[in-house]
């Protein structure tokens, strides 16, 4: 019995070694996410649903990553490889464009909220999600600031994408509104 006991243990022992070692280490990058939340249909609006989207900026290198975005308004830095989804878009009366800093292994999470018609193409297609990064050296803060994120986000210049995720319709939708 103690033999048993002894194999079933050093079994355990070296599977549990051996998933350790073949694990592929974390590639030293990047890397943005986006993860779809939920679907919500308001009452009163007949023609639009509107979709939770989380964006996560991951930061897996060993510096820090310093790019510039309106203090309320981060989702301006948001754009889509689709042309059937609308952002929404939160400004404040104190909006103005500030450093953000991610530092090594942290991560820098914007909740997004875009429209999209109800029987729209976006549905059921794989649609990705980019972060502008703007270097804050070599800018004149505030004043090239929207004219440079303007054209960088027609351009796709500095963007970092994510990997595709997919829109499904929900038949039973998050209900916002008068219970």
């Amino acid at each position: 019995m103690k033999w048993i006991f002894l194999a079933l243990a050093f079994i355990c022992f070296s599977y549990g070694c051996n998933t350790m070692t073949n694990s592929p280490p974390k590639e030293k990058k990047l890397v943005l996410k986006a993860i779809h939340k939920g679907i919500y249909c308001i009452p009163q609006d007949t023609i639009y649903e509107y979709c939770l989207v989380e964006i996560k900026l991951v930061n897996n290198t060993d510096t820090s990553c310093n790019f510039l975005a309106y203090n309320c308004l981060v989702n301006y830095n948001i754009v889509t490889d689709s042309k059937y989804v609308n952002i929404i878009v939160n400004s404040c009366s104190q909006n103005m464009v500030i450093p953000f800093c991610v530092e090594p292994n942290q991560t820098f999470s914007i909740p997004i909220l875009l429209q999209v018609k109800w029987n729209s193409p976006a549905y059921n297609k794989k649609i990705k999600f980019g972060l502008v990064l703007i270097d804050p050296k070599g800018i004149n803060i505030p004043f090239d600031f929207e004219h440079t994120i303007h054209q960088m986000k027609q351009n796709n210049e500095n963007v970092l994408w994510s990997k595709p995720i997919t829109f499904y319709p929900s038949g039973e939708q998050y209900k916002i509104g008068d219970n």
